[in-house]
């Protein structure tokens, strides 16, 4: 039998532990996942709508944790809008900082998501490769 380690965490309304040797799944189409920080609090909720050249595209509905991050998505926004591509890096890395990472109802794990880019109640992503 294999042994499960597990994450405890009080976020409302997901599970109190998180199983750590579940298997990973790639998201899918039609899936919803709910958006993690690293302190497992509840960032908002994803709908996968679409996977396409490595990137995963889906609807966002925001969570009252996203107040926190909400910023560094609007910057990262207005740094691409405006071309300042400069000052690109820095925001990225305070994204990356923040550890997002998607659950499955039932406690799937999803491998880690990077390349986060959140605007307009749609988000995008892609998954790290191993």
């Amino acid at each position: 039998m294999k042994a499960t380690t597990a994450v405890s965490h009080s976020t409302a309304g997901l599970p109190t532990d998180l199983p750590t040797s579940a298997p990973l799944e790639l998201p899918q189409p039609g899936q919803k996942y709910s958006l993690l920080d690293s302190n497992y609090a509840l960032i908002g909720e994803v709908a996968i709508q679409m996977h396409k050249n490595g990137w995963y595209f889906g609807a966002f509905t925001s969570a009252p944790g996203f107040e926190k991050v909400k910023a560094l998505f609007e910057e990262h926004t207005e740094i691409v809008n405006d071309q300042v591509l400069s000052l690109i890096d820095d925001v990225e890395q305070k994204i990356a900082a923040l550890g997002l990472h998607l659950l499955v109802d039932g406690g799937g794990r999803v491998p880690p998501i990077c390349d986060v880019q959140i605007g307009n109640n749609s988000i995008n992503f892609h998954v790290q490769q191993s």
